[in-house]
């Protein structure tokens, strides 16, 4: 019999997986969240642990996969589900101010036009959306997408500092920590 945990990441699997469009079963789909306008992705807080999972349980979500190495090898070997992570990355980059735009030469992170209202969803003092940045880098890094993940804390740290923002040095170090140090899995 399958624990609870090995359904949520059989469900998160099938939630990325490019050739399941429609899962049965899965309200959202990965569809469905990637289109969400942008009040949505602010108010709802249940989805961000399905569009980048960690190893790591989540404090707000009970149901939210928690990957293992099998799933994150599984991940990282599927070019499928590995670009509808770069979707999801590119949705949440533009939610947060930035557009992700990969060449030739990888991935590449660019202020979007507006200046520092266009970082009102994490530039603030204490936004819940600070964590799910930490969340981002380290799931990115988990799913073999370092280089993301580093363009993106890239692009963030120096958002905050040009427009003074108000992300407090708790949140800049944890943003680092996640980037740079261990995450305790697969020798990461």
């Amino acid at each position: 019999m399958a624990t609870a945990r090995q359904a949520a990441l059989r469900r998160l699997v099938t939630f990325y997986d490019p050739f399941v469009p429609n899962p049965a079963g899965m309200d959202p789909t990965f569809n469905q969240v990637i289109s969400w306008p942008d009040n949505l992705l602010e108010s709802k807080h249940d989805f961000i642990q399905w569009l980048f999972p960690t190893h790591v349980p989540s404090a707000y979500v009970a149901n939210a996969p928690v990957l293992d190495e099998a799933t994150i090898r599984h991940f990282r070997s599927h070019q499928g589900i590995l670009l509808n992570m770069k979707l999801a990355l590119v949705r949440m980059m533009r939610f947060y101010g930035f557009d992700v735009r990969y060449t030739v030469a990888g991935c590449l992170v660019m202020e979007r036009p507006g200046g520092r209202e266009k970082f009102l969803h994490w530039i603030r003092r204490g936004d819940h959306n600070q964590k799910r940045i930490t969340r981002i880098i380290a799931s990115l890094r988990l799913m073999g997408l370092g280089n993301e993940a580093q363009n993106i804390y890239e692009a963030f740290v120096d958002a905050n500092r040009r427009y003074n923002g108000d992300v407090t040095e708790t949140a800049l170090a944890f943003w680092q920590t996640t980037l740079l140090g261990s995450l305790n899995i697969m020798g990461m």
